[in-house]
């Protein structure tokens, strides 16, 4: 889909949740957050730099009982998630992520020097 129905799919919905365990980036997380969506995901690796539990989602192990557990969490507390998901959203962004990687350079070639 393109990315104009993406941003419509997911500002339809009240939460995002995966329960994928090998996810390279959780990007799709991201991307979900910067719409204000609270995440339920797996406590696999790639989400763990993206979703802080209790904060903009929540975590859950492989049962479908923590699953459930996670998502009503997420729908209980949802206005809060979706302001810090927003947040979290917003360190990902190209301006952000722009200026670590100008300072990152500036450290590498001061260091160089």
């Amino acid at each position: 889909m393109s990315d104009e129905e993406l941003a419509s799919h997911y500002a339809a919905s009240d939460i995002v949740v995966s329960a994928s365990r090998f996810e390279t980036q959780g990007l799709t997380i991201a991307e979900a957050m910067a719409c204000g969506l609270p995440a339920a995901c797996s406590d696999g690796r790639a989400f763990l730099d993206v979703v802080e539990d209790g904060i903009n989602g929540y975590f859950f192990d492989d049962t479908s009982e923590r699953c459930a557990e996670a998502i009503l969490k997420c729908l209980d507390n949802k206005e809060i998630l979706a302001v810090n998901a927003r947040k979290t959203a917003e360190s990902y962004s190209t301006e952000t992520v722009g200026r670590k990687l100008e300072a990152l350079y500036e450290d590498i070639s001061k260091a160089g020097r």
